[in-house]
């Protein structure tokens, strides 16, 4: 791989973590993170009780939350929208 398409990949990385951390695709980021917290608590430790599973419980609340309603005013590109406008 070249140094140019290298560069190329790495800044393509850094556009799309500046969407997600600015808000633009929260939403879809909170998916694989809610699959994988299903996943753990339904069929990895499904002997767990409330209390031994409470912080896996307590961020699938925290994501759904977030995928439900968004990420408001917590938003980056609320807080800086001249800067992410054009990224």
């Amino acid at each position: 791989m070249d140094t140019s398409r290298r560069d190329d990949r790495a800044q393509d990385w850094g556009v799309l973590f500046l969407r997600v951390s600015g808000g633009l695709l929260v939403r879809l980021a909170c998916l694989p993170i809610l699959f994988l917290l299903w996943v753990s608590m339904l069929l990895v430790h499904p002997q767990w009780t409330l209390f031994e599973g409470q912080f896996g419980w307590l961020l699938l609340i925290v994501f759904t939350s977030i995928l439900i309603a968004g990420p408001g005013r917590l938003a980056l590109n609320v807080r800086l929208a001249g800067a992410l406008r054009y990224v």
